[in-house]
């Protein structure tokens, strides 16, 4: 479940140029969360990854329906 997540939340931000504030909003999550997350200081919770997947899905799934 957390394989592949740093990349994945660093590649997604990038892409779509948001800031670490501006992902967190969108995921639900603190900044500190995001921050620690992407350099490796924290092991998120099984609900924190759902949130971060769930709103990097979300994006898809709006083209999906476009």
């Amino acid at each position: 479940m957390y394989e592949n997540l740093i990349d994945d939340m660093i590649m997604y931000r990038a892409k779509h140029k948001l800031s670490q504030p501006e992902f967190a909003e969108k995921a639900g999550v603190s900044v500190q969360t995001v921050c620690h997350i992407e350099t490796g200081q924290q092991k998120p919770s099984k609900i924190t990854v759902a949130k971060i997947r769930l709103a990097m899905q979300e994006e898809k799934e709006e083209k999906n329906e476009g």
